[in-house]
């Protein structure tokens, strides 16, 4: 029997054909691996971006806190206290002699009580009367409107008490008013607010 003598042509076509397919096994693999990596490197890229905002948040909030110490110190001074009515009481009593009006007060509701949460805020209310000369009045009427209180002035009303006579040369004015302040139950440092 002859033997056969491999065809040379035939094995470098299948050398070749295997070649190729080996190579293109390898530029998927690689062009996958690729891919990969780069949606791996822009979801990367999005969480540093994304810490750096919220770092530059909290940077940012912070500045805030701190340039807002001030007036963060000052916020209990402008509620009354549940405890401490006749501070309110007080101011508007302080407004007389400083403006030369008669201050009187004819009633005062308070809202919340004592027995409510620490932290509650509610309001104190009282009407008030202030008679004097024109001047007095409007200087009354400022001063109330000024009080160093988170307080609201509400109907308001200016009438002519008595007219200027020839042994008084001034008129009586009386002003009327409701006063309304914001009223907080007193946060201890033992209390928890809800």
């Amino acid at each position: 029997m002859k033997m056969r003598r491999p065809n040379i042509a035939a094995l470098s076509f299948l050398a070749a054909g295997g070649a190729v397919i080996v190579a293109a096994c390898a530029y998927i693999y690689l062009y996958e691996q690729t891919g990969a990596l780069t949606d791996r490197a822009l979801l990367a890229a999005d969480v540093v971006a994304a810490e750096k905002a919220d770092k530059a948040q909290g940077t940012d909030i912070m500045s805030v806190y701190q340039s807002t110490a001030s007036s963060r110190a000052r916020l209990p001074g402008l509620f009354v206290s549940s405890d401490d009515a006749v501070r309110f009481i007080t101011a508007i009593e302080a407004v007389g002699p400083a403006s030369g009006a008669a201050i009187s007060i004819s009633s005062i509701v308070a809202d919340p009580s004592g027995a409510a949460a620490p932290g509650t805020i509610g309001t104190i209310s009282a009407s008030v009367v202030a008679t004097g000369s024109w001047s007095e009045a409007m200087r009354a009427f400022a001063l109330l409107e000024s009080l160093p209180l988170a307080a609201a002035v509400d109907r308001a009303a200016l009438t002519l008490s008595a007219p200027a006579t020839g042994a008084s040369k001034a008129a009586r004015w009386t002003l009327s008013l409701d006063m309304h302040a914001a009223m907080m139950v007193p946060v201890s440092a033992t209390s928890t607010m809800p």
